[in-house]
């Protein structure tokens, strides 16, 4: 795919040598402790939102599999479900 007026070369990167790859996961939800933070969590069904409507604490990170980023990164979400 290349957008309308490109006219560059082309490079090819591995997604590894460009990026910072990673996977995280939602904090217990029976622990209510852990959304009364101010750290935005971004939910899989909000990507492409300008806003969060959960936020965690620091807690929440240090006892899950939760990741913090900074600011300013681009963020895929993905949910997976294996039926057996």
């Amino acid at each position: 795919m290349r957008f309308s007026g490109f006219t560059d070369e082309w490079v090819s990167y591995k997604n590894g040598d460009i990026s910072k790859t990673y996977s995280g996961g939602t904090p217990s939800t029976s622990k209510r402790e852990y959304y009364e933070g101010n750290i935005p969590f971004i939910k899989s069904g909000e990507i492409g939102n300008e806003v969060t409507e959960q936020y965690i604490n620091e807690e929440a990170i240090n006892n899950s599999s939760a990741k913090k980023s900074s600011k300013r990164r681009f963020t895929i979400g993905t949910v997976w479900s294996y039926k057996w």
